[in-house]
């Protein structure tokens, strides 16, 4: 959860910097966010399979 709070915070910083030096870093910057959205999706969708798991086992 810590990961993911400092994640959220750094976004606008890193989004400015991204605007003003153009180029690459948008596109760097993009691919971090769509990395980053990845790994969130992913860890909810495993936490929702455990809960599951969890639940339904006899």
């Amino acid at each position: 959860m810590e990961f993911y709070t400092a994640r959220v915070h750094g976004f606008p910083n890193l989004t400015v910097r991204g605007l003003l030096t153009g180029g690459v870093s948008g596109e760097q910057m993009t691919q971090e966010g769509v990395l980053s959205l990845v790994v969130v999706l992913g860890s909810s969708v495993s936490l929702v399979g455990l809960v599951f798991a969890f639940i339904t086992y006899r």
